[in-house]
């Protein structure tokens, strides 16, 4: 037998023997004995807590706690004598398909707290470990510390070491911190998501390394699809119909990165398209945007208010570094915009307006003098249906802005060009809600007095590695039929989302690669480069 095949069977051996190993545990709520009452749901609290030590441990499988308080309730099985009562045990662990239950009940012995705990083996329904501990309920990191260690002793499994420095390193932390955390543990199984993240919060507001709390925080995060169509400048952030329902209000900002979000984007002059001639075209842009979204009222209403700059940089000239332009058009949108969004009993719905000056003063060549400086305006409308496994987003959007083109030929400008008709549709697929999504988005940009339009699909897959941090990637194939003949044209985008779920922060960041129409050049599509940054924050005054 080849030295390969027999390194082959000892990694099989270590492998299945690995699993074989595997503990699967399930903890059952501690009994509490007190007439505090914010020791109510301590027996929650400290439980889980252990369960959070004992999951850091290679060989342990944990039930966890949503598999379990799901299953039950759904049978409507009481956990009421279940420590007591051997074939009640066999049962449940059955249920859960569980080796091992823990159990455990804690005393109020003021000023201390006296903690028992048990585990009986499913199959015999006999006991097969016990250990007991008095101490303070500000101890509580190394009551959970002690008890994990020991029931990993108990198997022969290692022990984290930051499970072992809650041990070793015994601190007294404030009480409180234990009862919030407990609380927003009660919150949770009643499926109160707001309310348990308010407990947390305050958990971790007065011991801020509460690591359990930030275990919970993160699995209380609302993970969803970031992948989103960049709007021209002119246009609202995002369809105004998801402000319908909102539960929090959203703050973004274009001047400073720390103050909620920067919205930035430029495709520009490190790509250009060559007319073969001797003659290149760039374009670039940068746009920004600073708004605030919120909730109003409960009826289910959502309001957005932005203010919107954007500055063109199109260039067309006969060298690729473009420093002797022969035409070069410098356009300013600077304006607001307002979106207001309703949700009804399936969908919601939303409207939205935005107001700007369009400036083209810094054009190279003669302006006429109405196009210079003048009010322009834009209108959206969508639709939003969210489904448990699904949401389907559809927004129109039409404005009066113009934009101007060259003639390469002559070197004549045609201004006050007509902006297309957009469209744009948005499924978004949940293969295991707040992990995995596919997102089909379709926009469409039709120039209804040319009769041109520019069609594009791109498929999306985004993945949350963690409650904290996503990848997505995607591909965009694209149909433009400008100046009566039909181009195909191709692009990806790839990105990442950062969740900090403690302070309400995110990041989005996006690269866009595709083949748009060229705003300069009629019937060319140009290699566009786009790449986005959001970071954005929630719930700073209204939290519902």
């Amino acid at each position: 037998m080849s030295k390969k095949i027999i390194l082959l069977c000892l990694l099989l051996i270590v492998v299945f023997g690995t699993f074989a190993e595997e503990k699967r545990i399930a903890l059952v709520d501690f009994v509490v004995h007190s007439r505090n009452p914010d020791y109510e749901f301590l027996g929650k609290g400290i439980s889980e807590m252990i369960a959070v030590e004992l999951a850091k441990s290679p060989g342990i499988s944990l039930v966890e706690r949503e598999e379990r308080v799901e299953l039950l309730n759904e049978i409507k099985f009481a956990l009421t004598g279940l420590a007591e009562d051997k074939q009640k045990q066999i049962e449940v662990g059955n249920m859960l398909a569980a080796d091992h239950l823990v159990f455990g009940e804690i005393v109020d012995m003021t000023p201390q707290l006296l903690i028992s705990i048990r585990m009986t083996e499913v199959e015999s329904g006999e006991v097969v470990f016990r250990e007991k501990l008095a101490e303070r309920p500000g101890s509580y990191e190394y009551i959970t510390g002690y008890f994990a260690s020991a029931i990993l002793d108990h198997f022969d499994v290692r022990v984290a070491r930051s499970t072992e420095k809650k041990t070793d390193e015994k601190q007294e932390k404030k009480e409180e911190a234990v009862v919030a955390f407990s609380r927003a543990i009660e919150a949770y199984d009643r499926n109160e998501e707001e309310e348990a993240k308010k407990e947390l919060v305050e958990a971790k507001k007065l011991e801020p390394e509460y690591e359990a709390a930030q275990v919970y925080l993160e699995k209380l995060v609302s993970n969803t699809a970031k992948f989103r169509f960049l709007p021209d400048a002119y246009y609202f952030y995002q369809n105004p119909a998801m402000l319908g329902g909102m539960k929090r209000d959203r703050f973004f900002s274009g001047a400073t990165l720390w103050t909620g979000t920067f919205y930035y984007m430029i495709s520009g002059d490190s790509h250009y398209l060559d007319l073969g001639n001797s003659n290149y075209v760039g374009e670039g842009n940068g746009p920004g945007r600073v708004g605030y979204h919120f909730p109003v009222g409960s009826k289910g209403w959502g309001v957005g208010v932005e203010f919107i700059y954007s500055h063109f940089s199109d260039k067309y000239s006969d060298t690729t570094d473009f420093e002797n332009n022969n035409v070069t058009e410098g356009r300013h949108y600077r304006g607001g915009a307002l979106g207001i969004g309703k949700k009804l009993d399936l969908l919601s719905l939303g409207l939205s307006a935005s107001l700007f000056q369009e400036d083209n003063s810094e054009w190279g060549g003669d302006v006429p003098e109405e196009q210079i400086d003048r009010a322009a305006y834009a209108l959206s409308a969508g639709l939003f249906y969210p489904a448990d496994s699904f949401t389907i987003s559809s927004q129109v959007g039409w404005s009066s802005a113009t934009y101007d083109s060259i003639n390469p030929d002559t070197l004549d400008t045609e201004f006050g060009r007509e902006t297309p008709l957009f469209w744009q549709s948005v499924l978004v697929w949940a293969l295991n809600p707040g992990r995995t999504f596919l997102v089909m988005n379709q926009v469409s940009d039709f120039y209804i007095e040319e009769g041109d339009y520019y069609l594009r699909l791109m498929p999306v897959a985004e993945h949350y590695l963690s409650r904290r941090f996503s990848l997505r990637a995607g591909l965009e194939g694209s149909l433009a039929h400008l100046q009566g003949s039909d181009q195909l044209g191709y692009g990806g985008m790839a990105g990442f989302t950062w969740i900090f779920p403690e302070s309400g922060w995110e990041i989005d960041f996006n690269i866009n690669y595709r083949l748009r129409p060229s705003r300069v050049l009629r019937g060319e599509l140009y290699p566009d480069s786009l790449y986005s940054l959001v970071i954005s924050k929630e719930g700073i005054f209204i939290d519902n």
